[in-house]
């Protein structure tokens, strides 16, 4: 799972809000802040909501599967 979650990191195959909106399936906003444009760099970098990866990972699991993962479950 985390092989091909990396894969799909380094590949820039992540469901962000961009790819996402240009399928028209959903919003290009940014799940965690609302502010900004989704993209991976704003995802794993620049978003300010998002502060730690833990939370980060957490929330993108949340949006993409819908499954709750506390930052403990994470580590």
């Amino acid at each position: 799972m985390i092989k091909v979650f990396l894969w799909k990191v380094l590949m820039g195959a992540l469901p962000t809000g961009v790819k996402v909106a240009a399928r028209g399936i959903g919003k290009d906003i940014c799940s965690g802040c609302n502010a900004a444009i989704e993209d991976e760099r704003h995802l794993f970098i620049e978003c300010p909501c998002i502060a730690s990866w833990g939370c980060r990972l957490s929330k993108w699991i949340q949006r993409v599967w819908g499954i709750r993962i506390s930052k403990r479950q994470l580590v």
